[in-house]
Order: structure tokens, then C-alpha cells, then sequence
């Protein structure tokens, strides 16, 4: 009996966590993409001639936001394509934590840029 139960968890809890994180995962790669376009956002309005929002950041800093901006969106847009191509019993190519992980690395490399007095 214990035998046959180990078993059924084994498969069960695999498929427990593959529906977690099909519920999870888009959450996560929207709140991914949102940081993006706000991201792209503040580089469009630096460029934007008379707009003085953002005149007090370096030239530096904003290729630093737009080349961050463009590996995030890249990484999420090449996992989401994988992920999609796989079938729903087969392993996870991201999970939402690596989302979040990413996320949270765009917010603190960008954040403290647009946000210098």
C-alpha cells in the first residue's frame, strides 16, 4: 500500500505543480512585460525632444535601462515561444520563479536609474 501511494504521489505532485504553474506563469510574464513598457517608456520620453521628465539622467543610463530592457524582453519572449511548443505533460522550460527572479532584476537595475534626483 505505501508502495502504491509513494507512486501516486510521485505522478500527482508533478501534476499538481505543472497546473500551478500554467495558472502562474502568465501573472508572472505579464507583470514581467508591464516593467518593460515602463521601462521603454522612460527611454521613449528621454528621447522625446522638449520633454524634460527625465534630462537629468546620463546617456549612459539610458542604454544601460535599454539594453537591460532588451535582454529581459528577449529571455521572456524566446522561454514563452518554448514553453508554448511543448505539450502540457512534458517538463517546464520556465517556471514562474524564474519569471519573478527576472523581473525583480529589471525593477532593481532600472528603478534606482529613473528614480536619481
Amino acid at each position: 500500500y505505501q508502495e502504491k501511494l509513494g507512486d501516486l504521489k510521485t505522478t500527482g505532485n508533478s501534476v499538481k505543480a505543472r497546473s500551478v504553474e500554467a495558472a502562474t506563469r502568465p501573472v508572472a510574464i505579464d507583470s514581467l512585460r508591464a516593467l518593460v513598457i515602463k521601462f521603454r517608456k522612460v527611454v521613449d520620453i528621454y528621447n522625446t525632444p522638449g520633454d524634460d521628465t527625465y534630462s537629468h539622467l546620463d546617456a549612459e543610463d539610458i542604454v544601460k535601462i535599454t539594453k537591460t530592457v532588451e535582454e529581459k524582453e528577449e529571455w521572456v519572449n524566446t522561454k514563452e515561444r518554448e514553453q508554448a511548443a511543448k505539450l502540457k505533460y512534458e517538463d517546464l522550460v520556465v517556471t514562474t520563479a524564474q519569471v519573478t527572479t527576472a523581473a525583480g532584476e529589471l525593477a532593481r537595475l532600472c528603478d534606482p536609474i529613473v528614480n536619481k534626483p
